[in-house]
């Protein structure tokens, strides 16, 4: 596939326990997908993605994945919004 590839991951919800061991194993399966250039993160949410806040995820090493991987709380933020019909089509007009 030509060009950048990026993942772009947005979770919703509260903290649990396993939300940010779930983005861990997003990033490192990522690294499994040579047209996966970069992985970003959407900063609490679908927020985040509307309102253009980022955090770049495809640099943590090893060592970085397994601290996030037993980290409590949710290392990108949370949110409740949820993607209803009248958002999207808000989002597509801008």
């Amino acid at each position: 596939m030509p060009g950048l590839r990026t993942l772009v991951v947005a979770q919703t919800g509260g903290p649990t326990a396993v939300i940010n061991s779930t983005l861990a194993g997003i990033i490192e399966e990522s690294r499994n997908y040579p047209e996966i250039k970069e992985v970003i993160g959407c900063i609490c949410g679908f927020h985040g993605l509307f309102d253009g806040k980022f955090i770049k995820l495809s640099s943590f090493d090893d060592l970085e994945l397994k601290q996030l991987r037993n980290t409590p709380g949710a290392f990108l933020g949370s949110s409740r919004m949820h993607l209803t019909p009248s958002i999207s089509r808000k989002s597509q007009s801008s």
